[in-house]
């Protein structure tokens, strides 16, 4: 006699609808900051003309607004151009080789203003958002803001 096995009822998995994440496409750096102990430098790489309107670099040492440099330099950076931020107490420095001969604005400033200095990293903001966290160690960070 042949032994005929049935199989009982199994439980049925019906898959839920998942949450398909598409990532978004990542954005590639149209702005260079660069720093050393003495001088801070925005460069815009865009290729056009940049607003940094609503751009605040802050970290526990201290915070800038990029409004700060005034109205006709931080929101009409041409492109190709530097502002830059100058420890007062150190005298003339020569800008990073970019910006060698394309500084649009320079600002003297204190310690109030050095947020890259006695850190290990600061943060970079738009409108509130935060853009990236830049090491400071680095000497130079790359970020995108929309044009």
């Amino acid at each position: 006699a042949t032994e005929v096995i049935v199989p009982t009822a199994t439980e049925t998995i019906i898959p839920t609808a998942t949450e398909i994440i598409v990532p978004t496409a990542t954005q590639i750096a149209n702005i260079t900051l660069l720093w050393d102990n003495d001088s801070f430098t925005v460069l815009n790489a865009a290729g056009q003309k940049m607003s940094l309107e609503g751009v605040v670099f802050q970290s526990s040492s201290g915070s800038w607004l990029a409004s700060q440099w005034g109205n006709t330099i931080y929101n009409a950076l041409p492109t190709a151009k530097c502002v830059r931020l100058r420890d007062a107490s150190v005298g003339n420095r020569q800008p990073p080789a970019p910006c060698a001969n394309n500084i649009w604005g320079l600002m003297q400033v204190g310690r109030t203003a050095f947020f890259w200095k006695d850190v290990s990293s600061f943060d970079v903001m738009l409108n509130g958002t935060l853009l990236t966290t830049c090491e400071v160690a680095a000497g130079t960070c790359g970020i995108y803001i929309a044009p």
